[in-house]
């Protein structure tokens, strides 16, 4: 979102490209590409089926290779709230 890049607020999801984590990346993608992969598969299976390695890595999510281990707490809980 342009306008809140302009206000100076920054996320590896709106900076996109220009995070440049690619350039680091065994699978050459950005951190905002792995995100939005997580994210479809989170929603196709309506909670996290995916595990969690010991360094904090996805295990088992094809094209995503970065650290979740707070974002699953936080998706869990969302999924726990919604239920109520």
């Amino acid at each position: 979102d342009k306008e809140d890049y302009s206000k100076g607020i920054t996320t590896k999801q709106i900076l996109g490209d220009k995070y440049g984590m690619v350039k680091a990346s065994k699978i050459k993608k950005e951190w905002y590409e792995q995100a939005n992969i997580l994210a479809a598969d989170v929603v196709k299976n309506q909670g996290v089926t995916f595990k969690v390695k010991d360094d904090l890595k996805t295990d088992g999510v094809a094209g995503a290779t970065i650290k979740v281990a707070e974002y699953v707490e936080l998706i869990n809980e969302l999924i726990e709230e919604a239920k109520e």
